[in-house]
């Protein structure tokens, strides 16, 4: 198996001549965090989305100071992958190859990198383990690599009912003509953060068992 990259980890901040710049400058050139992310972008960091729960102040202080790694966007590597599985066993493979690589100051751990968009999951992934089993051509996801099997995950479409509210109440009808719209009054008591709903995600996967077993015939 090769563990070989086309580029090498590097933590390492430049070592240009100390220069500093007045603090009302910069705060002029980096006003809001969502600019600080484009800046990081336009300084070559290959960045998750702004939109996610990863990118805060924190995180991205520390892709500037070059504590935690991301990949540059002349080092990103692009691979096909229409059907990615879950976030977590994404994080799995790229812990796993940084293991495999002996990368052991990237500042990744899964409880942060799961809180990035899943395309971004992805790409990175691509890029460290281009020839990973996620990007084979004959790769299908199995239910199992799509679903969710976490038991926080497994309640997330539940109601609190500890004090016995809903207990023995009627499944009201309405009469025909009134909205039979879901009741919006309640929300899950666990909410999911994935990207897909669960009734995509179920037709997804009633969709993956149908070509499976179109497959097999």
């Amino acid at each position: 198996m090769v563990l070989s990259v086309r580029f090498k980890l590097n933590l390492e901040r430049p070592t240009h001549q100390l220069v500093l710049m007045d603090i009302a400058e910069v705060q002029v050139k980096i006003p809001t965090l969502e600019i600080f992310h484009r800046a990081l972008q336009k300084n070559n960091f290959y960045m998750p989305d702004f939109s996610t729960g990863i990118c805060t102040k924190e995180f991205m202080l520390r892709v500037k100071n070059r504590e935690f790694w991301v990949p540059k966007y002349d080092e990103v590597s692009l691979r096909p992958c229409p059907q990615p599985p879950k976030k977590e066993l994404l994080v799995d493979a790229i812990l796993q190859r940084f293991k495999d690589l002996s990368w052991s100051e990237t500042g990744w751990t899964a409880e942060v990198a799961l809180l990035a968009n899943k395309e971004w999951l992805v790409n990175v992934l691509s890029t460290v383990a281009p020839k990973h089993r996620y990007f084979q051509k004959d790769y299908l996801p199995t239910p199992e690599e799509l679903r969710n099997i976490d038991q926080a995950q497994v309640i997330k479409r539940q109601v609190n009912n500890d004090d016995g509210f809903f207990t023995n109440l009627p499944n009201w009808t309405l009469k025909k003509g009134k909205s039979k719209r879901k009741s919006k009054i309640f929300s899950p008591a666990v909410v999911d953060d994935e990207s897909l709903d669960d009734d995509k995600a179920e037709a997804q996967i009633l969709e993956l068992e149908k070509m499976r077993s179109q497959i097999k015939k």
